[in-house]
């Protein structure tokens, strides 16, 4: 990250706020900002990873639920998350984004990782403390 990333510097948490057989929720906080949670459901038979953002109020932002389904080549301990239509729509320039989700073997670690034009653009190694 550089100096101009706005994560930069701050705390980054993620957490285990809710996990049922339909979908499990994570929020991710970037120092204060509390905005962002990720989630994981089952769609059309794949795994889905969304990206919810929200205001304090609770409202949406007007960038949310933007990400995709896993692709074919995953595994129980990574999967690949190429960008939806909807994401392209919403987000003309994430159009070509895949999200991974890696977990390690112990599972006490998370990596979100993303790549946009088979470039990356950000990675997070969370740990299980």
């Amino acid at each position: 990250m550089d100096k101009t990333d706005p994560f930069a510097g701050k705390e980054l948490r993620a957490t285990l706020k809710h996990c049922t057989p339909e979908e499990i929720r994570i929020p991710f906080s970037v120092g204060e900002d509390r905005s962002r949670t990720w989630l994981l459901r089952w769609q059309q038979g794949r795994l889905e990873l969304k990206h919810d953002h929200r205001h304090e109020d609770g409202t949406p932002d007007d960038v949310t639920m933007y990400g995709g389904l896993a692709s074919d080549s995953g595994s129980a301990l990574q999967q690949s998350f190429p960008a939806d239509a909807y994401t392209a729509s919403l987000i003309p320039a994430a159009a070509t984004n895949v999200w991974t989700l890696s977990l390690n073997e112990q599972g006490t670690e998370l990596t979100y990782y993303l790549e946009r034009d088979g470039k990356p653009r950000f990675k997070a190694t969370l740990i299980r403390q």
